[in-house]
């Protein structure tokens, strides 16, 4: 792998899918004494909506959701109902509807 000359890399898939990383996900780097550098997920604010929904960001074609239903995919979404609810989402995409089931 080559480092761009912006400091830019591309992450492998399956990297970014093994680590739970999403597009516009944020990270952080540590760089230790040894000369290793670590990079961390950092932790979104669990009541958003962008949290709501990061384990299906990019696509639902992400690889807990193959073989999935119609039905299961709903429920996955109903399942995080309450949380949208609490941040307002649901009354302001008039989404409610779509997640009653």
């Amino acid at each position: 792998m080559k480092i761009a000359s912006k400091g830019q890399v591309t992450m492998p898939q399956a990297v970014r899918e093994q680590a739970g990383l999403h597009p516009h996900s944020e990270v952080d780097f540590e760089v230790r004494a040894n000369g290793d550098v670590v990079l961390r997920p950092v932790a979104a604010p669990a009541a958003s909506v962008r949290a709501a929904f990061e384990p299906v960001r990019g696509s639902a074609n992400a690889s807990q959701f193959k073989g999935m239903g119609t039905e299961e995919f709903m429920a996955f979404l109903r399942a995080r109902k309450n949380l949208l609810a609490a941040v307002g989402f649901c009354r302001r995409a008039g989404a409610v509807s779509c997640l009653e089931g």
